[in-house]
Order: C-alpha cells, then sequence, then structure tokens
C-alpha cells in the first residue's frame, strides 16, 4: 500500500472515531451556568456576609461565567478578580471548582483552586464554596462547611434585583 493511502487509511478509522469521542470537560450540560449571575448574598456560618457586595443595579456584584471555562466578576462596574471555573452536572450533588488567576485586591488567593457544589433552582444558582481548606470538597450545602454564594442569573441591569 503506497504512504498516503496509509495515512489517510489511519486518519480514518483510528484518528477521527478517537476524536470524534473523545469528551470535553465543558460539554453543553456543564455549561448551564454561563452568563452573568448577580450576587443576592453569601452566607458564612449562617450569617449573611453580603455586606455592600449585595447591592442591586449599578453597583451589583455580578459573577460572569464564560463558555471556554473563563469567570470574571465585578461590582458596581469595576473589575476585581478573573480566573478559570468547570462544571460537573454528572454527580450529585453537582461540582464547581474555580481558580482564580487574577485578583489584585485579594493575591494570596491567586492560582489556589476552591472546591465546590451547585444546585440551580428557577434561576437562582446556589455555589457552596470550600473555605478552609479550600481544597475540601463540601458534600451539602451546609454553611459551616462552605461559603454559601446565591446568584440570580441577569437577564439585563435593568430588571437586576427585581425579583
Amino acid at each position: 500500500m503506497k504512504p498516503k493511502v496509509i495515512a489517510l487509511s489511519l486518519l480514518l478509522n483510528v484518528l477521527v472515531p478517537a476524536l470524534a469521542t473523545a469528551t470535553d470537560p465543558m460539554d453543553a450540560a456543564d455549561q448551564e451556568l454561563v452568563g452573568d449571575w448577580e450576587l443576592i448574598s453569601i452566607i458564612e456560618n449562617g450569617i449573611d456576609v453580603t455586606g455592600d457586595l449585595g447591592l442591586c443595579g449599578d453597583g451589583a456584584s455580578v459573577y460572569s461565567f464564560h463558555a471556554e471555562g473563563t469567570f470574571s466578576i465585578t461590582s458596581g462596574g469595576n473589575w476585581f478578580e478573573s480566573g478559570t471555573w468547570t462544571a460537573q452536572t454528572d454527580t450529585t450533588p453537582k461540582r464547581f471548582d474555580h481558580t482564580p488567576v487574577e485578583a489584585p485586591g485579594d493575591p494570596e488567593i491567586v492560582g489556589i483552586a476552591s472546591l465546590g457544589i451547585y444546585k440551580l433552582s428557577d434561576g437562582i444558582a446556589s455555589l457552596c464554596i470550600a473555605d478552609n481548606p479550600p481544597d475540601r470538597r463540601p458534600t451539602d450545602f451546609d454553611t459551616n462547611t462552605c461559603l454559601l454564594f446565591i446568584l440570580r442569573k441577569r437577564t439585563s441591569a435593568a430588571d437586576s434585583c427585581s425579583n
């Protein structure tokens, strides 16, 4: 057999099926968090510690999760953190992990992966992120073992905090 035919046969019979069955960690099902989410509250040890971060409208804290696996956080229109994220929807509870790559106001968190879990209901996301240590994934939404972020899917700034 000629080398070009062998190469084409290899491509069609081995490489193409392998590529077709490869799974991307950000499958469509794992992207249900993609979009802009407005902070409603942060709960730690049963106490709302949101403070001014939960402001509505132009002052809102917005968590933006992008399909390519990056995120950014702004508050009052000012950027203050960005990094990478992944979600895994085939577990119970669903998993959410993020790693800040830039955080000028909190440089000690850069590069530290935080493990978490999440659930969605009626446009509200509850993200329970490991607090201390950040590498111990929570198993439930108990705020004594995690920081619980409550976020609302944002469709526009005009309807922010309207519910």
